[in-house]
């Protein structure tokens, strides 16, 4: 399954790199907001962890298409809770996106593309009686964290004037450590805001 959705992945990007020439209006922006994250295909319950992205894009319009590269910090993994004891697994990643925006009416796309996201690092942040303990994942558990993470993507954009709001559910296919039996993988809600400076 998972060798048939990289080559779709890879048709995507080719597609959306090959079809960006055909925009000649360029415009730029930074954008932030609220991510939702959980793992798919876990092994017992998991609750969604709730932090942020921050970031950077561009986009190549034409009249009612656009092709917008993008570079965001972000915040991903999940959380589970035992009695008194929370912990929250942190992945924080550095990612790519490219999307394919398609304007259905003045202000309003439809967003949809690939993203190649790297890892920064993976922490273990655990907290029972008041008291917090930070912890590499990669040391504590002796697990092995996959370098780059790939995925879909598909979401709204509402352009008023300069500034817009988004909304995305981003959706990875490489499993989060080669050593995981489950093959779970990154999934991400994402609501926030940007701003165009161009």
């Amino acid at each position: 399954m998972f060798t048939g959705m990289k080559k779709a992945f890879f048709l995507v990007a080719l597609v959306l790199l090959g079809t960006s020439t055909a925009f000649s209006q360029l415009s730029y922006g930074l954008k932030s907001g609220l991510n939702l994250a959980d793992f798919t295909r876990m092994k017992g319950t998991s609750d969604m962890k709730t932090s942020f992205y921050a970031g950077g894009f561009l986009e190549y319009r034409g009249k009612n298409v656009g092709i917008s590269p993008e570079l965001y910090y972000s915040r991903q993994g999940f959380q589970q809770e035992d009695g008194e004891v929370m912990a929250r697994f942190r992945f924080n990643y550095l990612n790519v996106p490219m999307m394919l925006k398609i304007y259905v009416v003045k202000g309003l796309s439809v967003d949809f593309g690939t993203q190649v996201g790297c890892l920064l690092n993976s922490k273990l942040w655990m907290e029972a009686d008041g008291q917090t303990v930070t912890l590499d994942m990669e040391k504590v558990t002796g697990t092995k964290m996959s370098v780059f993470d790939i995925g879909f993507v598909v979401g709204l954009t509402c352009n008023v004037e300069k500034f817009f709001l988004q909304g995305r559910y981003n959706l990875g296919i490489t499993p989060v450590s080669p050593d995981d039996p489950d093959e779970s993988c990154n999934k991400v809600f994402q609501f926030g805001i940007g701003y165009r400076f161009r």
